[in-house]
């Protein structure tokens, strides 16, 4: 797969980008906790240099809901305490995946949850500082032994990015990116079709949903192995027709690194 200067240039302009808006942002906008909307003391660097401890409040650093051990080495997500003496999950055991691992940062639920949901919805766009913080440190280890080289968001559908006015994945890929120095390939994996909204909708009905749904444009931009990014992990069903794409495409490496694990 093509390399280099091209790549190298993408992720520079981002760089700058995030600096400058990062400024702007803070000028406008009194740092605040995203766990609880507490004001922050001034920020000690630019919000993409900061550790993700400095960009939430004491009280809510020390509930966060980490995931914790013991965790699927395939799917990242926390093993049944029938299975703690297992590898894998019931589901990962029974059947095959199209990625060769993933792994989340936090569980889905309480005050972190309400933070994700405002981040999506609300328009706090200025959360994902923490989160790509959290996301970045969490996962260093997992990313060096992975030796992922192209980041690559799972895309939203037009029909969310008009409601909302932006792509919550492609701006936390793009602030993981700044921070892992690992290069960001936007706007390449798209959905060709908009889709019915997978909650409520089974297993089963959440796959023939996606069938088909998302198209790798260019290959040849794209190194592997390839880390695909989102926010939210329900049941899998998004991540697996993005590897189908990219597997069609001539993308075998895929791994995966999501904020949240429902």
């Amino acid at each position: 797969m093509r390399t280099g200067k091209g790549t190298e240039k993408l992720y520079t302009v981002k760089k700058t980008s995030v600096f400058v808006a990062e400024k702007l942002t803070d000028l406008l906008y009194p740092p605040r906790c995203p766990v609880c909307a507490a004001l922050l003391p001034p920020l000690p660097d630019l919000r993409s240099e900061c550790a993700w401890n400095d960009l939430v409040c004491g009280n809510c650093a020390m509930d966060l809901p980490w995931l914790r051990e013991p965790l699927c080495k395939k799917c990242g997500r926390p093993l049944e305490e029938s299975r703690t003496e297992e590898e894998f999950c019931a589901e990962c055991t029974s059947r095959k995946r199209l990625y060769r691992e993933g792994k989340g940062i936090f569980a889905y639920r309480g005050q972190l949850r309400e933070s994700v949901l405002s981040m999506k919805f609300q328009n706090k766009r200025e959360w994902l500082d923490f989160f790509s913080a959290a996301m970045a440190q969490s996962a260093d280890r997992y990313l060096k032994r992975t030796g992922v080289r192209t980041i690559i968001p799972v895309p939203s559908s037009r029909a969310k990015k008009r409601r909302r006015g932006y792509d919550q994945s492609v701006l936390l890929a793009r602030k993981l990116s700044v921070r892992t120095k690992i290069p960001v390939c936007e706007g390449n994996l798209i959905r060709i079709r908009d889709t019915q909204a997978q909650s409520g909708l089974g297993m089963r009905q959440r796959r023939e949903n996606l069938k088909d749904a998302f198209v790798l444009k260019d290959s040849g931009i794209v190194s592997e192995p390839v880390l695909l990014t989102d926010d939210i992990f329900t049941t899998g069903s998004t991540l697996e027709e993005c590897c189908g794409a990219l597997r069609r495409a001539g993308i075998t490496q895929i791994c995966f690194l999501v904020l949240c694990m429902a």
